[in-house]
């Protein structure tokens, strides 16, 4: 990261080296996304509002996976919403308000842009 001025940190893509392909070399990244019903501030406490925020965290963390673009990627405290339906189930939220909590969706929508295949599976 680069700080600015104004002391924010912010990536600049100019000044990160390009990285090797290998065609030997599997690479493996674990990354904890932190859950944002966990991100509070008396937790993180050195941490500003805008780098807690799901929104500015998501982008990100998009950001350092593409720079490192690994062959693998295990993510973890991926925030998930369920609700149940109107027949008793149970299932993940891909629309209306509890969607918008759902981080699982999110990851597995911009991931399969990106080209990833995806296995989600969820802490018992």
């Amino acid at each position: 990261p680069v700080v600015t001025a104004d002391g924010t940190a912010t990536m600049n893509p100019f000044c990160l080296p390009e990285r090797l392909d290998d065609l030997d070399t599997v690479t493996v990244m674990q990354y904890n996304v932190l859950a944002d019903h966990l991100a509070h501030d008396s937790w993180f406490p050195y941490a500003g509002d805008e780098v807690r925020s799901w929104h500015r965290r998501r982008e990100l963390i998009k950001r350092e996976i593409l720079y490192h673009s690994p062959d693998l990627l295990c993510l973890q405290e991926v925030q998930s919403c369920y609700v149940e339906k109107a027949d008793g189930t149970i299932a993940m939220a891909t629309s209306g308000e509890a969607a918008k909590e759902n981080h699982v969706a999110w990851f597995a929508n911009w991931l399969r842009s990106a080209d990833y295949g995806l296995h989600y599976a969820r802490k018992s």
